[in-house]
């Protein structure tokens, strides 16, 4: 026992039936709390969670975005230590994420202290937020060096203990220990596969305007061999090791070239180094081989074999070959017509190529269509036929015929010195037999631009079967998410002079607490009704969550702490039906802008009745000002202040209609929230749920 104060005093507890503890479901932590504790600070108790990512595999994991370390707890029994069952707070996390969205204007101590991510909220404008090798707050529970080398170790968390026994949900009173005759609180574990998110890659779409993305390695992630080991590949898209999700020890299953897979284990991770452009001329027909104009070490450009680069091609001159007409049918090909000009090279124009055409066919308006075949036709031959994307050509003639300027990623196939130039052989990515169309012009007047791409190397434990420098897939052999948590309990004492004499029996305790109510919402189902068989005497509010059971183990997000949005469920319609009346009196359409204010305003007067006043209703980015970025809910409030609403002749019903059906069964999870109070007296102790039965008696101390 350590002394805060002399006021207060803090009091260390470890769990009686172990100190240490894998993450399963189900699995139970026990605190015991002795009566010679007396009187203690319910919300200044905090549970601390230490935290280690155990994945076998060295898989990197988050906690949960917006349930932070709680999300590892499932539910809280709590019991006198005489046997007396107190209360139970089901879905104990799935309601701390809720608490930790709705109910903190600042979030940053739920991120440094709890464990949640960046951004505590569920959605954006384009869908979950994830956890993704790029954020920091992802990172602490799945570092590693720069080589990939993991040092996963226990991470400590501090979170409130939001207990409805301790008044998470009431004003401040003292918990009087010594009357309960002390406390049994169970902690049951959550699924690891529910609590833990996964860390995700982080990619750059270079040719994209660098648009950012994430990706999960349990789908397959693109990747290049290498030539020389072909026990290496490369991540093309990926910047650096930290971007990349992976650790060394990942077991990985790998598809070469031949579709053939097989289980590897990642050795070794390493990043390299962008460069900067360099000029370049063709300097064969095929275009494969590139020459610098500048004296250009292998070192000094960047570029590596096996590497993406991006190449960039300037707009050709319009081609000089005659007149072009559209290929009889009125299709959507165009055949040179003068029988000069018929090497295929000559063109400068290849499959894949933008052309920018103009003419009669194209209704004298200069349009841009894709090359997607090129043909020589006649017998000698002749001329040269041009298929492209796009409608059928009307009939006339095409006068402008000109490739636009690209810029394609291709890979560094050899690298070879040729006095003090480079001689750089490029392919498209994933094509070793050479075979795919090429993109750089083919002869030495173009200039084209070179760059190297940062990428990441990864090295396997054995050689991948087929030719290097093929195209492989790379993901997760497994999903292996796990932790092992290390709890202690931190409970703040207030000492009284006489104490026995300030817990004089009969003793009545009041706190706000819930019950749990469970409804399934079949997929089919255009009109639900749910019955609230509560037989709570003094309700004050109710709150619903919809969770989509398919996706409880999403690697991305968990559906139980995201819930599903009213455009999720095609919902368009809910009202309550309590003791014969429709509340609202009018039903309304939470998918719809103007009516998602009437949702959130049901939402904040229910919350309030809670002693939890509502700071944040979702991200409010201009961009998602129209999306549910909390969890989603629907709520009714049942009284306000000191009164109270009786359940139980009430009947009461939650009335959804829909649009359409969906894809999944879905649960609707509706929390009722009412006072209780604990009722202890010589002949012993009882939780009273009947508003009839005793006079509320607050023999508390203010704190």
């Amino acid at each position: 026992m350590s002394s805060s104060s002399n006021a207060y005093q803090t009091v260390e507890l470890v769990p009686i039936n172990n100190s240490q503890f894998s993450v399963t479901k189900g699995k139970r932590v026990i605190f015991e709390l002795q009566p010679d504790l007396g009187f203690i600070k319910g919300r200044d108790c905090v549970l601390q969670l230490d935290v280690l990512n155990s994945s076998g595999t060295s898989q990197m994991s988050a906690l949960n975005n917006v349930a932070g370390a709680s999300s590892l707890i499932n539910r809280i029994d709590i019991y006198s230590l005489n046997g007396t069952h107190l209360h139970t707070a089901d879905n104990y996390n799935q309601f701390v994420a809720l608490d930790n969205q709705y109910f903190y204007d600042d979030q940053s101590n739920l991120t440094s202290l709890e464990g949640c991510g960046k951004q505590v909220f569920v959605k954006d404008a384009t869908g979950n937020v994830t956890q993704n090798a790029n954020d920091n707050a992802a990172n602490v529970m799945s570092p590693r060096k720069t080589d990939g080398t993991p040092v996963y170790s226990f991470r400590r968390n501090t979170c409130p203990l939001r207990l409805p026994l301790f008044r998470w949900f009431d004003d401040e009173r003292l918990v009087p220990i010594l009357v309960l005759q002390g406390l049994r609180i169970e902690i049951y574990l959550e699924d690891p596969k529910i609590a833990l998110q996964a860390v995700l890659m982080h990619k750059t779409d270079y040719l994209n305007n660098d648009a950012e993305s994430n990706q999960d390695a349990i789908t397959d992630i693109t990747c290049l061999g290498t030539d020389g080991a072909t026990a290496d590949i490369v991540i093309p898209d990926c910047a650096s090791v930290r971007d990349s999700a992976l650790a060394v020890g990942n077991t990985v299953t790998i598809t070469d070239a031949a579709a053939a897979t097989s289980n590897k284990t990642i050795s070794a991770l390493a990043d390299s180094e962008s460069g900067s452009e360099i000029s370049c001329a063709a300097t064969t027909t095929t275009a494969r081989v590139a020459q610098s104009t500048a004296d250009l070490t292998e070192e000094a450009s960047k570029l590596k074999v096996g590497h993406a680069c991006l190449v960039s091609v300037p707009a050709g001159a319009a081609l000089t070959m005659g007149n072009m007409e559209p290929a009889a049918g009125g299709n959507t090909e165009v055949v040179t017509v003068d029988n000069t000009i018929n090497n295929v090279n000559e063109s400068k124009v290849v499959v894949g190529d933008t052309v920018i055409c103009d003419g009669v066919a194209f209704g004298n308006t200069e349009e841009e269509r894709v090359v997607t075949n090129i043909d020589l036709v006649g017998a000698a031959p002749t001329s040269i036929k041009y298929t492209l994307s796009g409608a059928a050509l009307a009939a006339g003639s095409v006068t402008k015929f000109q490739r636009k300027a690209n810029t394609q990623m291709r890979t560094v196939k050899t690298l070879a010195a040729n006095g003090n130039k480079l001689d750089i052989t490029l392919m498209q990515q994933g094509d070793d037999s050479g075979t795919k169309p090429d993109l750089l012009p083919v002869t030495g007047a173009d200039e084209i631009k070179i760059t190297a791409k940062a990428t990441v190397k990864v090295t396997l434990d054995s050689n991948i079967a087929g030719a290097s420098l093929a195209e492989v897939k790379l993901r997760f052999a497994s999903d292996d998410r796990a932790a092992t948590v290390r709890p202690t309990l931190k409970i703040v004492t207030v000492p009284f002079p006489d104490m026995q004499s300030v817990a004089k029996l009969p003793f009545n305790y009041q706190f706000t607490g819930y019950d749990l109510f469970v409804n399934t919402l079949p997929a089919s189902s255009l009109k639900h009704q749910q019955d609230i068989n509560s037989v709570q005497s003094k309700a004050v509010c109710m709150n619903s969550l919809y969770v989509n059971v398919n996706n409880e183990q999403n690697r991305e997000a968990s559906s139980y702490f995201t819930g599903a949005t009213p455009s999720d469920l095609n919902l368009n319609s809910v009202q309550y039906f309590i003791n014969n009346r429709l509340y609202p009196v009018q039903d309304y359409d939470p998918s719809t802008k103007a009516e998602r204010i009437v949702n959130e305003n049901e939402n904040v007067k229910a919350l309030r009745t809670i002693n939890r006043e509502p700071k944040n209703l979702g991200d409010n980015d201009g961009a998602n000002l129209e999306v549910y970025t909390n969890s989603y809910i629907h709520s009714r409030e049942l009284a306000r202040n000191e009164y109270v609403f009786d359940l139980r002749e009430a009947e009461p019903q939650i009335r959804t209609g829909y649009s359409g059906a969906r894809g999944q069964n879905h649960t609707i999870n509706t929390f009722v929230w009412s006072k209780r109070i604990i009722n202890v007296s010589n002949d012993g102790m009882r939780v009273i749920l009947e508003v009839n039965v005793v006079l509320l008696l607050f023999l508390f101390y203010q704190v």
